[in-house]
């Protein structure tokens, strides 16, 4: 089950299950009798996810309707009885629920594969990027990437082009701005004009913060190597913090990226510009978000994103119990976004967000002849 555009919808069915199931975008009306919402509400969300505003929350405690994922155990399983669909024609039916071990069939529908980071040419002048993965956790992901850059560079003479990040949940920030510098060639800068509160990230001094930055900067250094930009900024990071902790200060401000370590020498992008955003869109996906909707003219198609708090990059701390707790590590000063604010896209996709086809379908016959070229000085 998924929530989509206020409804609960059948994302995907089993193709061998004991009893009738319902057909992928039904609609979910009520289980057991009870409203949809007031059982996640009442049931799910205290054990799970809280913020039962946001549309993505709601999405994710929706798969607890139909299944039990080991990584989010309730209170008490929820093992729901029968439940009441709408089929497309509008006719309304009763299915009995029957409930089975969890299987890697299962785990594949509940996690939808989405199209590999990369670069493709839909029509003539029309070029749509994916960009899954801000993550880039082993040493083929970068290769992988640096030649996605390359492919990038060569787009400023393109009429479109189409930022696709459903399915990234988010990684290095660096990563999102090292794709519009390829693009724009640093035609559009990173911090906001003069008339706005500059936004600023501040790191707590403490020995879990310089912990944790020592175990990223050596797991940097098997992937990036450290002549990598991202390797040398986290090893000055954590020289300041070594230094501030010895002086008995409580926060380090963060450094911004040299500008001129990304120069690109061509010329920029300046055609129309569409970013496709999905529900898991969070914490250095949102940066991208706030990164390419700071350039006028870009529209923001697809759906509502996932949202996030002032504080971020997180550490786990393993407490004497043998539980494990999450502690943030950063937080934002005059952060654009409040906390939990998700992005709303201006036009949102109707469809099954994860049918690739049909969003490149959509994108390019009904939204890219109402953009206009992006605007940039």
């Amino acid at each position: 089950m998924q929530r989509r555009n206020g409804k609960y919808r059948v994302a995907a069915r089993a193709s061998d299950w004991p009893v009738d199931v319902p057909q992928t975008g039904d609609e979910l009306l009520s289980c057991d009798g009870q409203r949809v919402d007031d059982l996640l509400v009442e049931k799910v969300a205290p054990f799970v996810d809280r913020r039962v505003d946001l549309e993505r929350s709601l999405s994710r405690l929706a798969l607890h309707l139909t299944s039990e994922p080991r990584y989010e155990t309730l209170w008490e399983p929820l093992r729901l009885k029968h439940c009441e669909v709408r089929s497309s024609s509008g006719k309304v039916r009763q299915f009995l629920l029957k409930w089975q071990p969890f299987t890697e069939e299962f785990q594949a529908m509940t996690r939808p594969a989405m199209p590999r980071q990369g670069i493709k040419q839909l029509r003539q002048g029309i070029h749509w990027i994916h960009a899954t993965d801000f993550t880039l956790s082993s040493s083929k992901d970068i290769a992988s990437f640096e030649r996605l850059l390359n492919k990038v560079r060569g787009l400023g003479e393109a009429d479109a082009v189409v930022l696709d990040i459903r399915g990234n949940n988010g990684g290095k920030t660096l990563v999102g701005y090292r794709i519009l510098s390829a693009l724009f060639k640093h035609a559009v800068e990173r911090k906001p004009p003069s008339e706005q509160v500059e936004s600023k990230a501040y790191w707590r001094v403490s020995a879990t913060a310089r912990e944790a930055l020592e175990t990223y900067k050596t797991a940097l250094s098997q992937t990036e190597g450290s002549a990598s930009l991202t390797y040398r900024l986290l090893d000055t990071l954590l020289s300041r913090m070594n230094e501030a902790a010895s002086l008995g200060k409580t926060f380090i401000e963060q450094m911004d990226v040299p500008v001129d370590e990304l120069a690109e020498p061509v010329s920029p992008f300046a055609g129309k510009l569409v970013l496709v955003t999905g529900q898991n869109c969070a914490s250095a996906c949102l940066d991208f978000v706030d990164m390419v909707l700071s350039i006028p003219g870009a529209v923001h198609v697809g759906s509502v994103t996932s949202a996030d708090t002032r504080y971020s990059d997180i550490a786990q701390v393993s407490l004497p119990s043998t539980a494990k707790m999450w502690v943030p590590l950063k937080v934002w000063k005059n952060c654009k976004r409040a906390d939990n604010e998700p992005y709303v896209p201006k036009f949102t996709f109707d469809g099954d967000l994860n049918d690739t086809a049909a969003v490149q379908a959509w994108v390019v016959d009904s939204i890219l002849p109402t953009v206009k070229n992006v605007s940039i000085e």
